[in-house]
């Protein structure tokens, strides 16, 4: 007989025997009838295990961090950027006629989750989207109630504007004005800073809606 090899094999044999002894141990414990303080105790054991499994895995997985600020979830992009105009079909006629576009299905959207979601009383609209690049444009035409014409300067708190990349300023600026496209005024060259080269002109959609072309410096 190999008593070197034995040896191992016996104490590995006691040691499952002492864990099986404890496990039963544990179990007969957990089972028989307890006092409130014992309860207690065992709402004390799961609480604490219950936290060693959410710790485990927020270490495993962690959250996602970003200038030292903690984040539980991540953003992964630009869905779609919306605007409300007066006439969807007007909208993309136009969009369609100037750039290219095409729009997508249309659809309808009523009721009271909707007024609550968009804060506005009897809300009853129809949205779609267009596609440029990877992001949408979301097209709403309020049916009811009817808003207002939009009225806002470029410097007003909250105005903003949709920016198209194209490849040649030039050809794009006097394309979109020989279909009738109304610009602010003629294509502007940035000469200083990282993006100088850079060019870009603002123009306006039948609604008054601020739109900007941009073209990157060429190589």
């Amino acid at each position: 007989m190999n008593r070197g090899t034995d040896a191992p094999r016996r104490s590995q044999s006691l040691n499952m025997a002492l864990n099986r002894r404890k496990f039963a141990d544990l179990r007969h414990a957990w089972n028989r009838p307890a006092s409130v303080s014992t309860l207690a105790q065992r709402r004390i054991v799961v609480l604490s295990l219950s936290a060693i499994v959410q710790l485990a895995r927020a270490v495993m997985h962690g959250p996602a961090r970003h200038e030292g600020v903690e984040m539980t979830f991540t953003v992964d992009g630009v869905h779609h950027v919306g605007i409300t105009v007066r006439d969807m079909k007007r909208s993309f006629e136009w969009y369609s006629r100037m750039f290219g576009f095409e729009p997508g299905p249309v659809n309808h959207g009523s009721g009271p989750d909707l007024e609550r979601g968009v804060q506005v009383d009897g809300a009853d609209l129809s949205f779609s989207m267009i596609r440029v690049g990877n992001v949408n444009i979301e097209f709403l035409e309020y049916h009811h109630p009817e808003g207002k014409d939009w009225d806002r300067a470029n410097g007003d708190v909250g105005s903003s504007h949709i920016c198209f990349v194209v490849d040649d300023m030039q050809s794009a600026y006097d394309d979109l004005i020989d279909k009738g496209a109304v610009f602010n005024g003629p294509p502007v060259t940035l000469t200083d800073g990282d993006l100088a080269g850079s060019q870009w002109a603002y123009l306006r959609d039948p609604d008054g809606i601020q739109l900007e072309i941009w073209q990157y410096p060429k190589p």
